[in-house]
């Protein structure tokens, strides 16, 4: 509230006019103030209002987005663990027919190993037939 005395001092100071405290156009100012002071109060009120509006709407927003970004993480997740699955089936059988070819050519591999083991031993004993006999022939066994 504005001191009237104070107002009529400061205006007889700032602008050498005297004005009487119980004058009406101080009346009609300290009125017009107090009307002031009412509509900025009903203003300031309805602001409030309307901002925690604005923060309720705010925060019903953000719980909205955060189900649609768990809703859209959640579809990621599935559509990469998919990928991912398909992916893993493909190597997985592209490596058993990898192992598979490997797993025969071990088996020919071996096979060869036989045949050669049985070559060379068959080798040998010639060979060893041949130095015996030879041995025997030198020794007068005919």
């Amino acid at each position: 509230m504005i001191d009237r005395e104070q107002l009529t001092a400061d205006l007889a100071k700032d602008h050498g006019i005297r004005i009487d405290a119980d004058d009406p156009v101080l009346t009609a100012a300290l009125l017009n103030q107090r009307l002031m002071d009412q509509a900025i109060d009903r203003l300031e009120s309805a602001v409030r209002v309307s901002a925690d509006r604005i923060t309720v709407a705010a925060a019903q927003q953000m719980d909205g987005a955060k189900e649609i970004a768990a809703s859209v993480v959640t579809r990621a997740g599935e559509w990469s663990a998919e990928r991912l699955r398909t992916a893993v089936e493909q190597a997985a059988s592209a490596l058993l027919v990898q192992v598979r070819q490997n797993a025969a050519r071990a088996e020919r591999a071996s096979r060869i190993a036989v045949c050669i083991a049985w070559v060379m031993g068959g080798v040998v004993v010639i060979a060893l037939a041949g130095i015996v006999g030879f041995l025997l022939a030198g020794f007068g066994f005919r």
